[in-house]
């Protein structure tokens, strides 16, 4: 647990390590488990913890993908608009 005192930033490489291991759909059905039964005891709190991060990580990488597919959509306009002589 010496990486919970590690700064949040400092850490992400070490979640997404952990992250990539994860069965996602394993963890919702706990996660549903838990928050069903009010399960709040220390191994709950720490599979809630992985599964929260892992959704974030990866609404992150969703976000970063569709960031890249604009900037490649804009550039393409800009592109045949440059052919076109304008």
């Amino acid at each position: 647990m010496s990486n919970m005192l590690l700064p949040k930033v400092s850490r992400l490489p070490v979640q997404k390590e952990r992250v990539s291991k994860l069965d996602i759909e394993k963890y919702s059905r706990m996660a549903k488990k838990f928050v069903e039964d009010r399960d709040f005891s220390n191994e709950a709190n720490e599979a809630m913890r992985l599964y929260n991060t892992t959704m974030k990580i990866n609404r992150l990488e969703m976000l970063k993908s569709n960031i890249g597919m604009k900037m490649i959509d804009g550039y393409s306009d800009i592109e045949k608009l440059t052919d076109k002589g304008f």
